[in-house]
């Protein structure tokens, strides 16, 4: 009897910012330090949680001799109220993001199912796997973009793709290094897109808003983000930084 084919295996997995901007969310009151938030707002390797949209991108390497076919992604989410500890503040200055393969998931459905997305559009469409099967060619990898969306809750959550090679079917999950991810809601006025940061406990914006919206010049010694009062503090006009 021949030995089953060998699993289809996740390559790399990497968080990224699909929406643009900077801005992170905590549960908890925190103060950063300038290391902290650089980590949080541009790399996302520190504990901050992104709000409203996210995504992945995954690598999925076929090792074996034959096509292997992914017919499913499902998103398994514990979902609560959204986050209001502290929020470090920078408003996007536009969107971006493509992957050979853009699958989307909206988690305020209660049983989200995996819908196209578009990363030049930010929109997401009908259901991916109703009309697509995705081939994974021996030896080749295959780049997937997995987009999350929530206007409601604080979620956690991972994902489980089905892929069949031969007659065998077999489950990847994919998550932030054995950790669930986490998006939140953003308590932001999507309308105006100004903060309501009276919402959270502790608030910072960029250097260059807290001065302008003071009628202050931005210079070279502007700091990169600054505390403010979340119950008080007003954006200021639009300036470039």
């Amino acid at each position: 009897m021949p030995p089953p084919p060998p699993k289809p295996a996740i390559a790399s997995v990497a968080a990224i910012r699909i929406g643009g901007g900077g801005t992170v969310v905590f549960a908890q009151p925190v103060h950063p330090t300038e290391r902290q938030i650089e980590a949080d707002t541009n790399s996302l390797t520190g504990p901050g949680v992104l709000p409203d949209e996210s995504a992945v991108q995954v690598m999925v390497r076929n090792p074996g001799h034959a096509t292997a076919y992914v017919t499913n992604v499902r998103v398994i989410k514990t979902c609560t109220a959204p986050l209001s500890g502290t929020v470090l503040f920078d408003p996007p200055q536009g969107n971006g993001g493509e992957s050979d393969v853009g699958i989307g998931f909206d988690l305020d459905s209660p049983h989200p199912v995996p819908r196209a997305f578009s990363g030049d559009t930010m929109k997401l469409g009908g259901g991916y796997f109703l009309d697509h099967t995705v081939a994974i060619l021996p030896g080749e990898p295959q780049t997937f973009l997995l987009y999350t969306r929530t206007s409601r809750y604080y979620c956690r959550f991972h994902f489980d793709m089905t892929v069949h090679v031969d007659d065998r079917t077999y489950h990847l999950t994919i998550n932030r290094k054995g950790h669930p991810f986490e998006i939140t809601a953003g308590l932001i006025d999507d309308t105006t897109n100004k903060p309501t940061l009276g919402a959270y406990q502790v608030a910072y914006v960029p250097g260059y808003q807290a001065r302008t919206s003071r009628g202050l010049a931005v210079t070279a010694a502007t700091p990169n983000f600054v505390e403010v009062d979340p119950r008080t503090w007003k954006q200021g006009p639009p300036t470039t930084r």
